[in-house]
């Protein structure tokens, strides 16, 4: 029996993994390993776009060039020219997101308004908990040189911004075949990883072969996984008919999105933390401007919903019933004139 190609590669994948984690907990090795297994992520993303033939190419190929930046970024780390791992792994971000921005074009009817101010809404008030936890702790952190802080305010800015562009494709119409969850899987575990390896680095150095790295491993094999099913080939298919999330899970991620950052703020202040005032107060305003635009339009496709709801229930009891009745008074009727005029089988329309 033979074993699809994507089954293959997460076996090999795990026991890779494994591998990984019974190495020597030694810096180097670790880095070393790390790269290889990205690079075979990236060798899988090309194999299944040479198996598969998916119409737009680019998307693709763009998540190979992460998966490379990221494993070229490890390798360097402890080499003389640690400071291009940096920028080696904003690359990978980029890329990255620029790969999920065209899966979002390639499946969207045109201009998605809501779906956009959705993103805008989560990325807002992600933004504020990144700033308190991550970004800001860096920025005033005095031991830090320039180019460290701003790496360190980029690199978790990044994870914001792609958890937004990821928002914006989940609730977005389309096909949603194994490949767009196996997809969407790689880029939740990339995005905990990361949050994961910041507030760890907050403390001290960044230890290897840490239960941490399974996030990472879980992002390249859920990439290349992703490339080798045979459906990735419609992950980029625009659907006839779009299937957008329903209004009221909007609202419920909406209403989400907005507590989360006050609800962060305010645990803070009762721990006697300092929190960023300014910062929260620009992204409350940016935030109600955006959840006022967004739930007018929720209410009217609510609205939309219950009115359709209520013509569909009358047609139901009301005219179908009655045409139904009228339907078999017809029929009884042709059946009786057909008796008397002796032409029996008449049929009742």
């Amino acid at each position: 029996m033979r074993i699809p190609a994507w089954r293959g590669f997460l076996g090999c994948g795990l026991v890779a993994s494994v591998a990984y984690f019974l190495l020597p907990d030694v810096e180097r090795i670790a880095a070393a390993s790390s790269a290889v297994l990205h690079f075979a992520a990236a060798a899988a993303v090309v194999a299944g776009i040479q198996l598969h033939q998916p119409a737009d190419r680019r998307p693709w190929y763009l998540i190979a060039a992460a998966l490379l930046a990221f494993g070229t970024g490890d390798s360097l780390v402890f080499s003389p020219v640690r400071d291009l791992s940096d920028a080696c792994f904003l690359g990978a971000y980029v890329a990255l997101t620029i790969a999920l921005l065209r899966l979002v074009r390639s499946r969207s009817h045109g201009r998605d308004l809501p779906a956009l101010l959705d993103a805008l809404v989560v990325t807002t008030g992600l933004g504020v908990v990144s700033w308190q936890f991550l970004m800001g702790p860096y920025a005033r952190d005095p031991a830090l040189s320039l180019d460290q802080k701003l790496t360190s305010i980029l690199l978790p800015l990044a994870d914001v911004v792609l958890l937004a562009v990821l928002v914006r494709l989940w609730s977005g119409g389309g096909q949603r075949p194994a490949a767009y969850w196996l997809l969407g899987l790689a880029v939740v575990a990339l995005l905990a990883a990361g949050t994961a390896f910041g507030v760890v680095t907050l403390k001290g150095p960044y230890p290897p072969g840490t239960p941490m790295d399974a996030g990472y491993i879980t992002f390249l094999l859920a990439c290349g996984a992703a490339a080798l099913h045979p459906s990735m080939a419609s992950v980029a298919t625009l659907e006839t008919t779009p299937t957008p999330l329903r209004p009221r899970w909007r609202l419920v991620l909406l209403g989400g999105a907005a507590i989360l950052a006050p609800a962060v703020q305010m645990l803070e202040w009762m721990r006697g933390r300092p929190i960023e005032v300014p910062v929260v107060a620009a992204a409350s305003i940016v935030m109600f401007l955006l959840i006022v635009a967004r739930t007018q339009g929720l209410t009217r496709q609510v609205t939309v919903q219950d009115e359709r709801t209520r013509i569909a229930h009358d047609l139901h009891d009301g005219p179908v019933q009655q045409l139904a009745v009228l339907n078999y008074d017809i029929y009884r009727a042709r059946k009786r004139l057909a008796e008397l005029l002796g032409r029996p089988g008449v049929r009742p329309w």
